[in-house]
C-alpha cells in the first residue's frame, strides 16, 4: 500500500510541476519582451552617450584652438 502512495504522491507532485512549467512557460515572451526592451534602451542610451562625447570632444578642441588665437593675438 505504501508503494501505491508513493507512486500517487509523485503523479501528484509531476501533475503540480507541470502545471507550474506551463504557467511560467506563458510568462517567458513577456519577459523576452522585457529584457530585449531594455536591452534596446541601454544601446540607444549608448549611442546618445558616444555621440554626446564625440561633441565634447570637438567642443574641446574647438576652444583650444580659439584659446590659442587669443594668445597668438595678443
Amino acid at each position: 500500500m505504501d508503494a501505491k502512495l508513493d507512486v500517487t504522491q509523485r503523479e501528484l507532485q509531476a501533475g503540480v510541476i507541470r502545471s507550474k512549467i506551463t504557467e511560467l512557460d506563458g510568462t517567458l515572451p513577456a519577459a523576452r519582451a522585457k529584457v530585449n526592451d531594455a536591452v534596446a534602451i541601454t544601446a540607444e542610451k549608448q549611442e546618445k552617450r558616444h555621440k554626446a562625447l564625440a561633441t565634447l570632444e570637438r567642443n574641446q578642441v574647438a576652444y583650444s584652438k580659439a584659446k590659442e588665437q587669443l594668445v597668438d593675438a595678443n
